[in-house]
């Protein structure tokens, strides 16, 4: 690849984008992916872009063809039906219109798919290169062997990101929110739980939200380039009576730039604990300690987890992965530390849901009140 070769970084993440952008105060490097999408591969489809090199932020998420059908129909209504295509059959050809080469480097995630249409996942891609009308040369971990079978694939070990830079605990935290989510075997979680407490990553859980605060602005006091926030799932309703409200209407008002980047001394800074985000505005990015407040939308009950019943929606293939993704976003963006508040209402599945935390390793309010002594 030559040096100095044009290159973009696209995120469908919106949020993400924005917080970068208002960081880099520029726009020029990071770009929106459906932004990207819209002008070469479906509104200019024979422009030649100038970037060789394309680096594509969580691409097991990419819009599967349904999604942009439904998506783009309204807003494009001009737009032959023909180019409705999944974002990895799109962007394929839109690389493929570059002279001599073009580089797509896919950063892949698992268990982050919380939007319709994001559901297809890593085929999308296999299926992308087997259709595109030049060869394509797909490297990668040898595990997502099985799903480009009939391209030509290289499995390169190098390419299988499995230490984080985030936290030196990060991967025993993910493996306790999968525990947690996933898997029946508490005293593994709570094994986990004690792991990462020992390595400096403490887990509390609390019914006071107002001691949830408090321990936050107290072990980061005077820290001013620290970040703490509130956290919520999107369809958490018996949130409001806390004050806190993650509807639409209320976080599409957040300005996420200033929410993640600016000082405590900011009104906008989310160390404020004023303004909560959920989990479509936090996905892919991080604080030093979330406050993460758990909804009426996923609860403890029989010793398995249980989704509210929600309005079928046509697009959504398994409206329980979702929302048990939703979670698994909102738990694991932490860097030194997690504080998770479980409201008293309703009463039964909130109790459970707080006993099923503490059997899995959180400590609960009487540790959260001593932890500075701890």
């Amino acid at each position: 690849m030559p040096r100095g070769a044009p290159a973009t970084f696209l995120s469908g993440n919106g949020p993400l984008v924005q917080v970068l952008q208002h960081a880099l105060h520029s726009g020029a490097f990071v770009q929106d992916m459906h932004r990207y999408i819209r002008e070469y591969g479906l509104e200019r489809p024979s422009v030649v872009p100038p970037e060789h090199v394309v680096v594509f932020d969580e691409a097991q998420r990419a819009w599967d063809r349904a999604k942009i059908a439904d998506f783009y129909s309204k807003k494009l209504p001009k737009i032959s039906a023909e180019r409705h295509r999944s974002e990895p059959d799109l962007l394929i050809e839109i690389a493929n219109r570059l002279e001599g080469w073009s580089l797509v480097l896919a950063l892949v995630g698992e268990g982050q798919e919380i939007h319709t249409g994001e559901e297809a996942g890593i085929a999308q891609w296999s299926a992308a290169v087997q259709h595109a009308p030049s060869r394509w040369r797909v490297i990668g971990p040898s595990r997502l062997a099985s799903l480009f079978q009939g391209s030509a694939f290289e499995p390169d070990r190098a390419l299988d990101l499995d230490v984080s830079l985030r936290a030196q605990a990060a991967g025993d935290l993910h493996r306790w929110v999968s525990t947690l989510l996933d898997g029946p075997d508490p005293a593994a979680c709570a094994a986990l739980g004690r792991r990462l407490r020992h390595d400096g990553f403490p887990i509390y859980v609390t019914r006071d939200l107002d001691a949830a605060k408090a321990y936050a602005r107290d072990r980061f006091g005077g820290e001013l380039e620290r970040r703490f926030g509130l956290l919520a799932s999107s369809k958490a309703k018996n949130l409001l009576q806390h004050g806190i409200d993650p509807g639409f209407q209320a976080t599409k008002l957040i300005r996420i730039g200033n929410w993640f980047n600016d000082g405590p001394e900011s009104e906008r800074s989310c160390c404020r604990l004023d303004d909560v985000v959920t989990e479509f505005q936090c996905q892919g990015l991080e604080l030093d300690l979330p406050i993460v407040c758990w909804g009426d939308d996923f609860v403890r009950s029989g010793g398995g987890w249980e989704m509210r019943a929600v309005r079928p929606q046509p697009m959504v293939r398994d409206a329980m992965r979702l929302r048990r993704n939703a979670y698994r976003v909102l738990l694991t963006r932490g860097r030194e530390g997690l504080v998770v508040f479980v409201p008293s209402e309703p009463a039964v599945s909130m109790q459970a849901t707080f006993a099923a935390l503490v059997a899995a390793g959180a400590i609960p309010v009487e540790g959260l009140r001593n932890a500075q002594a701890a």
